[in-house]
């Protein structure tokens, strides 16, 4: 994960013991922020695809579970025959 703040990292007095704040370099500290407010924005949405497909996974191994059941059960079943037909000139002669 991205540094909260990147912007405070490059510009430590650690990293940098002589910066001093300039047009530039509050310039650069703005283009590094967007960059990894971007790149945040692009992780969370990411993510939210992930769980999304992860969901939709689900949803088809359920759907799919069903489906092979309702198969087994039809399989199962008793089959019964259809009625069959008596003509009506039987019961007139």
């Amino acid at each position: 994960m991205i540094h909260k703040d990147i912007s405070k990292t490059i510009c430590s007095k650690s990293l940098l013991p002589d910066c001093k704040p300039s047009g530039e370099m509050l310039a650069l500290q703005s283009l590094v922020n967007a960059f990894a407010d971007s790149i945040r924005a692009s992780q969370n949405h990411m993510q939210g695809l992930s769980d999304e497909i992860e969901s939709h996974k689900k949803h088809i191994a359920r759907l799919k579970d069903e489906l092979s059941a309702a198969c087994r059960r039809q399989l199962s079943a008793p089959v019964v025959p259809p009625p069959t037909e008596v003509s009506i000139d039987y019961y007139y002669y």
